[in-house]
């Protein structure tokens, strides 16, 4: 005699035994609880935008001869961020520096024809300090110790290299 089951056709002992057949066991190992990170890693589309974003501003224009990092690296405070040419301010420097000693020359030529016309007015007007002072044009001129001009000698060009803030 046969039984149709649910699964076929098969003999009343073969269906009594598939229903008494226990699941097979899982393995499983037991571990010590413990928190720490994990890493959490989401697949999608879309759009990344960062959290904080920088505008920076050169106070100098000119070419940009290298970048010091890379798109998305970190940077710290004082890592070079960009250099920018600095020839066209090193030429304005030594143009600046040349103007500089131009003037000097003049000033030296100005005080030594002051000198010159004081001693002609003190032979043509004689003690009178008052007439020699009008008729030279003495007036207060700076300094020679350069007080009216740049106090360094050199001028660094630091502005050329944007540093991380």
């Amino acid at each position: 005699m046969r039984l149709l089951t649910a699964r076929g056709a098969g003999t009343a002992a073969e269906g009594t035994a598939q229903q008494h057949r226990l699941p097979q066991a899982v393995p499983t190992l037991a571990a010590t609880a413990e928190a720490k990170d994990f890493p959490i890693i989401v697949r999608g589309l879309g759009t990344v935008e960062a959290f904080n974003t920088v505008t920076v501003k050169s106070r100098v224009d000119g070419n940009i001869e290298k970048i010091g990092y890379q798109k998305g690296e970190y940077v710290h405070k004082g890592d070079l961020l960009v250099q920018i040419d600095p020839r066209p301010h090193q030429a304005q420097l030594a143009q600046a520096e040349a103007n500089k000693a131009k003037d000097e020359a003049n000033l030296e030529n100005a005080k030594r024809d002051l000198a010159r016309l004081r001693r002609i007015a003190q032979r043509q007007f004689g003690g009178n300090t008052a007439a020699v002072r009008n008729a030279a044009g003495d007036r207060s001129t700076p300094s020679s110790d350069g007080a009216g001009g740049p106090r360094r000698k050199s001028i660094p060009l630091n502005s050329t290299l944007p540093m991380a803030r």
